[in-house]
């Protein structure tokens, strides 16, 4: 589940967004990265691409994806000679020991199965010398956890993952990896989703849905939520993130 961008609804919303945005970028930023690996291409590619990193890997199993990307963004010749597109699993990198400054897993780890977490992130220790998780928490309002369901038992049918957990299982598996947080931070919304804005994004993942063959009794329980939210508060949950360094020092 992603946080899709709308037009014609209130300016809070997106000011509220923008917000959120910058305080992740922020944590980008305080490594000072000269070489960043974004595993999962999305939102997070087009976010932070190429205007503040000097060179930026775009990495995703899905190679529709990329393409799907690659087209529909604005990618000059500056910003192409900035820009690789990698298509590979998260579990085997193909990048050398120590080669990366940043890996950003933002929104990824929640689609990934949740067996195989410890050893993706195992992994891209040995290449990157700082990690960035950013990840929805699963506590929030009541259509908030009704949707979380929903997109589990969707994605569970047809064989993906949609499962978000607790800021301290993260932790957990960086500490059993001796993988050392330099700074974590819950960034909380302040406004509700407007209507219109929860409406255009069940449209498209409906759409999205029915490409991949979920049941379609699925997308009727999709619609059923937009009906609720009408009459009831729609508000996304909390966002954990944390800056974690690979090396034998806590500090930056």
């Amino acid at each position: 589940m992603c946080l899709q961008k709308s037009h014609n609804v209130s300016n809070s919303y997106f000011d509220d967004l923008k917000r959120i945005e910058n305080e992740i970028l922020s944590l980008v930023l305080e490594v000072n990265p000269k070489i960043v690996v974004d595993v999962g291409v999305g939102e997070s590619t087009q976010n932070f691409i190429l205007d503040t990193m000097n060179f930026f890997i775009a990495l995703d199993i899905d190679y529709g994806k990329l393409i799907k990307f690659s087209k529909e963004n604005n990618l000059n010749k500056a910003r192409l000679y900035k820009l690789e597109f990698i298509c590979a699993d998260a579990l085997y990198f193909p990048l050398r020991s120590s080669s990366i400054d940043l890996a950003l897993f933002y929104f990824v780890l929640h689609e990934i199965d949740s067996r195989i977490h410890l050893e993706v992130l195992a992994n891209i220790k040995k290449i990157s010398r700082y990690i960035l998780i950013v990840e929805p928490t699963p506590n929030g309002t009541e259509l908030y956890q009704k949707l979380c369901s929903v997109w589990h038992n969707a994605m569970k049918s047809i064989g993906r993952f949609e499962e978000y957990k607790q800021p301290e299982y993260w932790l957990q598996l960086l500490d059993k990896l001796n993988i050392y947080v330099v700074k974590k931070k819950i960034i909380s919304w302040k406004v509700t989703v407007p209507y219109k804005v929860l409406e255009t994004m069940i449209i498209s993942w409906i759409k999205e849905w029915r490409q991949k063959g979920v049941p379609e009794k699925f997308t009727d329980q999709l619609k059923k939520i937009l009906k609720e939210a009408k009459v009831k508060e729609f508000k996304w949950s909390d966002i954990f993130t944390v800056l974690a360094s690979s090396s034998s020092s806590k500090h930056l």
